[in-house]
Formats: C-alpha cells, structure tokens, sequence
C-alpha cells in the first residue's frame, strides 16, 4: 500500500484535546502501511509539517502536552521499525534536513527541541545523530553565511539548547523529556559515545570553528556570548577532558587543521585558540594544574 505524504492522524495530534492515544495511532499506522519501506519516514515528514501548523497563540502547556503526544507517537514508531527510528531521521538529516531545518520558526523549534531530546532519553535516536546532522551542520552554516536571517538564527539557538541538553544537562527539569532523576541518567548514559572515537573526533573539530564563531560580529552578542559559555563547559566537562587525554593527536590536528583558524591573521583569534586549548587540559585553579 502506498503511504501518503501527509498522514492525517498524525496531523490531528497537535489538537491537545484528541481522544486517539499516540500508541493507538503508532500501531494503527504499523498494521496499515507496515509492508511499505517508507512509511516511518513520513510519519517523521509529517510530525515535522505538523510542528509548523501548531499556532503561536498555543500556550505553554498546550505545546508540552503536544510534543508529549508526538515524542510518545515517534517513539512506538521506532518500536515497530527493525534498524529503530535512528536509521530514518539521520538519512533525513543528511538529506531533506539539509534545507528545510534552516527554515523553521522559533516556535517550531521550541516542539522540536521538546521531541528530540525526548526520543534521545528513550533511546529511539542516538545523541552522536543529532550532534553530527542537526548540531554541527547549524554551526556550520553560521560560519559560512555572509548574514544570517531571523530563521538562520532561530536553527543556531536551537542547536546551541540542543546541545546543552545533550552534553552537560545534568539535573530534572520537570519536562515530560526529563522528568526525574532515571531520565537524567539515561541522558548521561547516552552522551558517553560522544566522547569515544569515532565520534570524539567530530566534537573536538567543533572546538575551533565555536571559537571563531564567538568572533564575528555579524552574530548577535547575546548568542555570541551563548556559544563561548557551551563552549568552555563541554570542554571542561570531565567526559571531554577524558577523551581529549586519550586522544592527544586528535586534539592537536583538530587546532592545527581547521579552516577556521589555519592561517589567520587575527592575533585575537589566535590567542582565543590558544586560550581554549588551555581551557581543555589546565584548570583555572591558581597553580593551573588538571586535576585530571
């Protein structure tokens, strides 16, 4: 059977008030289309467009209660799926995501975020997908625009609270991601693979191009200022500090190798990257020594 675009059932849960349970709709969607190779990707597709026709006027819980229906929704799809929902959303991410993340509304962004952390603490989506095909490719962009529009911006906030959550939350907030201590322990559990290869790597050649971003003047201060704090914390968190004594090479070819610092001729820029390679192996302690 050929799955449609656009799944209506999974449009009608942004109604808060709708009577049909997630569950229900996830393994009605399973028993119809489950012969259909694509039928979990467009359940994505759609829970994305559905993200984009909740009303701004939405209240707070309303949204919440929404993005709860979608997190429990997508996380019974990955249930259904043999390779789990992971495979789906990272070739989504390398392939329409590309364009369309780029594009969505600060409001979209506050469902979105909801709903990808949520499916990471469950482990429905790996935390090393979300860094390498949503995280990473916003700070890149970043760097490569000549200005960034309002839309541009709302995509680098959102991957800077994305990223937050993911690698240094440590403590309940009460969300329906994170609700209590068990929550937060699963979210800890799964940031472990950041720092191991292959995907340390990834995060220490982040390093450079955040120093350089926290540079340019074309980002508001604000956010400028948002980035170096997420940028000092994560490299001072002891699972980084770790992976960068086991990875020494890693760490000195991430600095010496990266287009945004090689070469440069802005003494400032250079004393930035010198400045966060010590921040990454001294402690600000007085006699400067890692406690590691």
């Amino acid at each position: 059977m050929v799955v449609p675009d656009i799944l209506p059932e999974v449009i009608n849960l942004i109604n808060p008030s709708l009577r049909s349970s997630p569950t229900e709709i996830a393994n009605g969607l399973w028993i119809k289309y489950r012969m259909s190779s694509d039928w979990a990707i467009k359940v994505w597709n759609t829970s994305v467009v559905s993200f984009e026709r909740i009303p701004s006027t939405v209240t707070d819980q309303d949204r919440t209660t929404i993005s709860s229906n979608y997190g429990v929704l997508l996380s019974f799809v990955d249930q259904h799926l043999p390779n789990g929902l992971d495979e789906c959303i990272e070739h989504w991410l390398c392939g329409p995501g590309v364009s369309q993340l780029p594009t969505l509304t600060p409001d979209t962004w506050k469902t979105l975020e909801m709903v990808l952390l949520y499916l990471v603490v469950q482990g429905a989506l790996k935390t090393t997908t979300i860094l390498s095909g949503l995280v990473y490719p916003a700070w890149h962009l970043a760097a490569s625009l000549e200005t960034l529009q309002h839309h541009q911006l709302a995509f680098l906030e959102s991957a800077n609270n994305i990223c937050h959550h993911l690698l240094l939350q440590n403590e309940a907030d009460g969300s329906f991601a994170t609700q209590d201590i068990f929550d937060i322990q699963r979210l800890r559990t799964r940031r472990q693979a950041v720092f191991q290869e292959p995907h340390f790597s990834d995060l220490a050649r982040m390093v450079p191009l955040l120093i350089q971003l926290e540079s340019l003047e074309k980002l508001p201060v604000a956010l400028r200022s948002n980035m170096s704090n997420l940028r000092r914390q994560f490299c001072q968190d002891p699972g980084f500090r770790q992976g960068a004594y086991r990875n020494l090479d890693v760490i000195r070819e991430a600095f010496e190798t990266s287009p945004y610092l090689a070469g440069t001729t802005y003494d400032n820029l250079r004393k930035e990257a010198m400045g966060g390679l010590r921040l990454i192996f001294w402690d600000s302690n007085p006699d400067g020594m890692s406690k590691l």
